[in-house]
């Protein structure tokens, strides 16, 4: 498992901080670098194959994602595969690049000051992954 380091640049291929199973659930942790997101594999279940809109699951800033491959893992779609995913790139979370500094002052994209924004840890992440899996379990009858 890595730690999350942010950084100011986006990096769409992203890296995975970590990846496990989970009740034969296989989830994903990828830094993007200006934020983490995370991902679980779903192709076996009635989530697969629909808008992430449409899928009932509570997590940190709901499901933002929900495509036929990962572009951590993937370099093209995978037959047969649909992963749902979030991101830490919300209001009260940490982003380098969302800062202006004026004289010492740190300034967020919202124009205020924010020392209180949320760095997510790896671990923290896996354990959402690990609650959106037993949501998802008890949601399919698994």
């Amino acid at each position: 498992m890595k730690q999350m380091i942010y950084t100011p640049n986006r990096n769409n291929k992203g890296e995975i901080l970590a990846a496990g199973d989970y009740k034969n659930f296989k989830y994903y942790v990828v830094s993007v670098g200006t934020h983490p997101c995370a991902y679980v594999d779903v192709s076996n279940t009635s989530l697969a194959n629909k808008d992430y809109c449409e899928n009932d699951i509570d997590c940190h800033g709901g499901l933002t994602y929900g495509r036929d491959y990962l572009s951590a893992l993937d370099t093209e779609k995978t037959n047969g595969k649909w992963y749902i995913g979030w991101d830490y790139a919300h209001y009260g979370d940490y982003m380098p690049n969302s800062y202006i500094s004026m004289s010492g002052v740190h300034i967020n994209m919202f124009g205020v000051y924010e020392e209180w924004e949320k760095r997510w840890t790896t671990e923290e992440i896996v354990a959402e992954c690990k609650n959106v899996i037993n949501q998802i379990v008890d949601k399919e009858g698994m």
